[in-house]
C-alpha cells in the first residue's frame, strides 16, 4: 500500500485489520442499515413498473444477477407468493462498469414519472430525515474515497492520500460473495484508520 502522510509517521499504519475484522464491520453496517430502515407497508395502490429497455433487452443477464443478488442477501425471493397485499416494483435497467466492463443491475427508484395516481419511491422518501442533498456547505471536513473490484482502492483527506490494489485475501473472498459496497466500504475503513482520530465531533462529508 502506498501512502502519503504529511512526511510524519504515523503509527496507525501498524494496526493490521484482519479480513474477518473486515467482514463483521461490514456485517455490523448492514445490520444497522436494515435495522434503521426497516420494510414497511403503505396504502398505496399497487404498481408495476416496466423494465427499462436495457433490461428487456438482456433477459439471461438480469435473471443471473438478480439470482446472484438474492443468493448473496441483498435481495429476497423469488417469492411463490407476493408478500404483500400491495406493493411497487421499480423497472430494473442493466449498466456496463466505465473500468471493470462488468454488467451490474440499476434500479430506477425514480419511475413513473408524470402519472398523478402514482408516487416514486424517490418521491416517498421523507425529505426531512432522509434526504440527500447536493448542499454540502454544513460540514467540518471532506473524505474522497473509491475503490474498483478489478484492480484497487485510495483515499483523500486533507492533503493527505493512499492508495493500493486490493489484497488477494480480499480479491479470493469477494468475488462471489459481495457487491461493490463491500470494496466501497473498505476503503472507507482504511481512512477511518489512518484518520479516524481527527473526526470526532466532526461532519465528515464522504
Amino acid at each position: 500500500m502506498q501512502i502519503n502522510v504529511g512526511n510524519k509517521p504515523d503509527q496507525r499504519l501498524n494496526r493490521q485489520l484482519t479480513i474477518q475484522e473486515l467482514i463483521k464491520a461490514f456485517g455490523k453496517l448492514k445490520r444497522l442499515m436494515t435495522s434503521a430502515f426497516p420494510v414497511s407497508v403503505t396504502g398505496l395502490p399497487t404498481l408495476e413498473c416496466r423494465n427499462n429497455l436495457s433490461a428487456r433487452s438482456q433477459p439471461d443477464v438480469v435473471n443471473e444477477l438478480l439470482r446472484k443478488e438474492c443468493e448473496n442477501g441483498f435481495m429476497y425471493g423469488p417469492f411463490d407468493t407476493l408478500p404483500f397485499s400491495s406493493y411497487h416494483v421499480s423497472p430494473l435497467g442493466v449498466v456496463v462498469g466505465k473500468y471493470s466492463k462488468k454488467k451490474r443491475l440499476l434500479i430506477d427508484l425514480s419511475a413513473p414519472h408524470q402519472i398523478d395516481i402514482h408516487f416514486s419511491m424517490n418521491e416517498l422518501i421523507a425529505k426531512d430525515t432522509c434526504s440527500m442533498s447536493t448542499d454540502i456547505s454544513n460540514y467540518d471536513m471532506e473524505l474522497f474515497s473509491d475503490a474498483l473490484s478489478t484492480i484497487g482502492f485510495g483515499g483523500y483527506f486533507g492533503g493527505k492520500w493512499f492508495y493500493s490494489l486490493l489484497p488477494t485475501e480480499i480479491k479470493n473472498i469477494t468475488n462471489s460473495k459481495h457487491s461493490m459496497a463491500f470494496f466501497e466500504f473498505f476503503s472507507i475503513v482504511v481512512a477511518a484508520v489512518l484518520w479516524g482520530a481527527s473526526w470526532k465531533t466532526k461532519k465528515v462529508v464522504f
